[in-house]
């Protein structure tokens, strides 16, 4: 079985990280999809970017992924025992509001892009 790589982020849209959250929860792809009220294919597609994902995506899946994940969380990998959760995550958690955890991203965005550093 062809292993899949991760597309390059984008300045439009970063990676996401759908798959290692579901599997980290211990749901399968149809199990998510009946949360979603979407086929094993729909979820397959989002999460090998063959479809493109929108914030009302991440929104939705943080959702049926329970567990307390924000959406925010699912543009990082998953904590596990060889990587726990990074101290910047930690931090965008703790911010409760949505628009909080944006503005958060929003600001390290311009940060990194305004002086090259980013890559």
């Amino acid at each position: 079985m062809k292993k899949l790589t991760r597309p390059k982020p984008t300045r439009e849209k970063p990676p996401h990280y759908i798959r290692e959250w579901r599997k980290f929860v211990g749901l399968s792809q149809e199990a998510l999809g009946e949360r979603l009220n979407m086929n094993k294919g729909s979820i397959s597609r989002i999460e090998t970017y063959e479809t493109n994902y929108t914030q009302g995506t991440l929104e939705a899946v943080a959702y049926a992924l329970g567990r307390n994940i924000e959406p925010i969380d699912l543009l990082a990998p998953p904590p596990s025992p060889d990587r726990p959760e990074s101290e910047l995550t930690a931090f965008l958690r703790k911010l409760k509001r949505r628009e909080d955890q944006a503005t958060a991203l929003r600001i390290l965005k311009a940060a990194f892009e305004k002086d090259g550093t980013n890559g």
